[in-house]
């Protein structure tokens, strides 16, 4: 019976987006994870199953992708848990970003798209290692959402975060911000994954970063925060390790015993 469960964020904590690569002590560390019997490997990302790519030759080590932010999980083939924002609220996500004319795109369970594309945005998917969204501004009308992403700077739009109301405003670096319904984060997608694996949360690990993972750090006793992450996101984590382009990962799974 598995008795430990890992949950890793993608970029910047296994993804090393300076070598555009996934570490090779990262692999072989997680390689290693993988054979025991005790431990599960789980991804909790804010990407879509479809922008996995990154990662892809370490993909099969993990059990249980948890992606956008949460909202869709799968245990293998299954789907454990799928909540898209409901149509309404994501017209009115919408509305308030038009009327405040901000370039903003949406992730749908089958693509990912963005109401326009200019030179800045051909850069910044490029340097996100991200592939380039379809221009669609209806998406919403043929494909379930998750979430809406927004490209300015976070200066320019802090003053329209209260407009967004009861929304779950996730700010990037200084890119930009996402949109996600009410109150929601990778913990929904932990939890599910925690009850029907049957994993206190106790014996649950968690890696992340950025942002978004936060309130994941937060809620898991065992959290380990990037070396590189920011000063916030430091101070929620239990442990802190170094960036994962030096080796990171691996020196934290040592630390927690999980490579002897």
């Amino acid at each position: 019976m598995k008795k430990y469960i890992l949950f890793f964020d993608v970029d910047h904590t296994l993804f090393d987006h300076r070598i555009r690569s996934v570490p090779d002590s990262t692999i072989d560390a997680l390689r290693r994870v993988r054979n025991r019997e005790d431990t599960i490997l789980a991804l909790a990302t804010g990407r879509a199953r479809y922008m996995l790519d990154v990662v892809e030759e370490i993909l099969p080590f993990f059990e249980v992708l948890i992606t956008v932010n949460g909202q869709l999980v799968y245990l293998g083939d299954e789907i454990l848990h799928d909540q898209p924002m409901p149509t309404p609220d994501v017209l009115r996500a919408k509305a308030t970003l038009e009327s405040n004319r901000l370039l903003y795109g949406m992730l749908g369970k089958r693509k990912h798209s963005i109401r326009a594309i200019n030179a800045p945005i051909r850069r910044r998917f490029k340097e996100q290692c991200l592939p380039l969204p379809e221009v669609d501004p209806a998406h919403e009308q043929h494909d379930e959402i998750y979430q809406l992403w927004v490209f300015t700077h976070n200066r320019e739009a802090g003053p329209i975060y209260e407009t967004l109301g009861d929304f779950h405003v996730v700010p990037w670096f200084e890119e930009g911000f996402d949109i996600l319904y009410s109150q929601k984060s990778k913990v929904d997608g932990i939890r599910v994954v925690l009850d029907h694996l049957n994993i206190p949360f106790e014996q649950a690990y968690a890696f992340g970063d950025g942002n978004n993972d936060k309130e994941m750090l937060a809620k898991i006793p065992n959290s380990i925060a990037m070396g590189d992450a920011p000063e916030a996101v430091r101070q929620v984590a239990s442990y802190v390790t170094a960036p994962c382009g030096e080796d990171g990962i691996a020196r934290a799974l040592e630390a927690y015993g999980f490579l002897k």
